[in-house]
């Protein structure tokens, strides 16, 4: 068993040296665009390394399973010098494509400022666009040389590692000893398949959790060009038509309109976003409505009566709410290739002016990538079901119970500087339309299967509204609603 447990550190070893390739990569990515980056100093870089290690580790993990599976397999043979030699070869092959992806986004990020995707392969498949390929190895002469000096530290280091003792061979003679070892070759398979996840959360990371640890700006140094590569393989593209001119657009609506009044004023804003909601609930239906608090509301506003929803999911809504973005693809915008691009959005436009800005769903922390979403919108805090830290209102499918959640968002409310910019996103009107068990009787009732959901959410919402009423704030404050998406 010993032996086993040798070939197994020298694999987590020569990981590690694929490891110390990744930080070599994003060391000269940083250094050779620092420009790009000029917020951000040694120092800050040095920190963001710790956060991008679970981006490394999941790139390195998904590049290297032919070479994780060859190492690890629990047979004798792989001690032997032919089947070393072969599994040298096959770690040089996989790094350097690793430095190829990653030298090259150092020239090409200028142009694009992401990390590459696997949309750059439908560039290269046209020859028109890859134009004469000689000129760029000159002009981007120190991209080989960085290529070249990757390549060199890769084999001599691939060599010192190995050289510490002759490989011993594996004899195992008990059954036991078979047992075990293929005991281990299945745990270290499953922890593989946690690194590549990225962890025990919700779903896999993406490039979009990168905003999580920074802000948006920084969020190509915490990435690498591999796992940028990888997590959106298969994505869906989009491709622009083009109807009219720039100069025919304007001729028909210019979307550049100046300010009228007297100015910006500095209230606080809150944006209630409620989860499933359509105007035939409410008593602008032409049905009987089931909303009597939210009914009570619209007499007190304005309502706009011709608005049109921008997708059917939640993944769709709430990005066309935040940042404006409409949904474009069959995927969600959180989950598409294009989730850590740049965006203008309500709190990115309202930071500058002084506000602190966060955001509030009461469910499992990484549904519909909220958070990550979030985040890399520009919002200050995320609160979800982790920070809410009480299961005992928990739903039992999405999350915490609208009415608890609401009084939590009240009290955070009024603990956050003012002015500030803060979104809820309502959950317990949504398939598979529970209320709580002491609401049954209450808000039973309705021809549609949601209607208890809508009349206890609209409950949720009035007893929100008592608690702040007498704040401080509240008169300062404007106050949104809209549904997240059309049904």
């Amino acid at each position: 068993m010993l032996n086993y447990k040798y070939h197994v550190y020298l694999l987590v070893k020569r990981l590690g040296l694929s490891l110390l390739l990744f930080f070599f990569c994003r060391a000269a990515f940083f250094a050779f665009n620092h420009r790009h980056f000029p917020d951000t100093g040694i120092f800050e870089f040095a920190w963001l390394c710790i956060p991008a290690l679970r981006f490394d580790v999941s790139a390195v993990l998904s590049i290297h399973l032919p070479f994780l599976f060859c190492s690890l397999l629990p047979f004798t043979f792989i001690a032997r010098p032919r089947y070393q030699v072969f599994l040298r070869w096959l770690f040089y092959f996989t790094n350097t494509v690793v430095l190829a992806a990653n030298c090259m986004d150092v020239a090409y990020y200028p142009f694009t400022l992401k990390r590459l995707t696997w949309d750059i392969f439908s560039l290269l498949r046209h020859p028109a666009n890859l134009g004469n390929p000689s000129s760029y190895l000159t002009h981007y002469w120190y991209v080989v040389l960085l290529f070249c000096a990757g390549l060199w530290i890769m084999q001599r280091l691939y060599r010192f590692i190995g050289q510490g003792k002759p490989l011993p061979p594996l004899t195992f003679i008990a059954a036991e000893s078979w047992i075990v070892t293929l005991f281990a070759f299945l745990l270290l398979s499953g922890a593989a398949v946690l690194g590549i996840r990225g962890g025990w959360q919700l779903v896999p990371i993406s490039n979009s959790t990168a905003a999580e640890y920074t802000r948006p700006a920084n969020i190509p140094i915490v990435l690498n060009s591999v796992f940028s590569l990888v997590s959106t393989v298969g994505q869906e593209k989009l491709n622009p038509p083009v109807y009219f001119t720039e100069d025919e657009l304007c001729s028909i609506y210019n979307p550049e309109q100046s300010g009228w009044g007297k100015g910006f004023t500095k209230m606080n804003v809150v944006v209630v976003i409620l989860e499933s909601f359509s105007k035939e609930f409410t008593s602008l239906g032409n049905k009987p409505s089931i909303t009597p608090f939210f009914d009570s509301i619209l007499l007190q506003g304005y309502v706009f009566t011709h608005a049109f929803a921008n997708g059917k999911r939640s993944a769709e809504g709430i990005p066309a709410i935040i940042s404006g973005i409409p949904a474009l693809m069959n995927e969600g915008f959180p989950f598409s290739a294009y989730a850590d691009n740049h965006q203008t959005s309500l709190p990115s436009l309202l930071k500058p002016e002084g506000y602190s800005t966060s955001f509030f769903h009461g469910g499992t922390n990484g549904t519909m990538n909220f958070e990550s979403f979030c985040a890399n919108a520009g919002f200050d805090h995320y609160f979800g079901r982790t920070e809410y830290d009480n299961d005992a209102d928990f739903d039992g499918n999405w999350g915490i119970w609208d009415e608890p959640f609401l009084q939590f968002f009240a009290k955070k409310l009024s603990a956050m500087k003012e002015p500030f910019f803060s979104t809820v996103f309502t959950l317990s009107s949504h398939d598979p339309f529970w209320i709580p068990e002491q609401y049954k009787n209450r808000f039973e009732g309705g021809k549609r299967t949601i209607d208890p959901c809508v009349k206890y959410s609209d409950y949720a919402l009035k007893r929100f509204f008592e608690t702040i009423r007498s704040k401080p704030w509240f008169k300062n404050t404007l106050f949104v609603f809209t549904p997240d998406h059309t049904a």
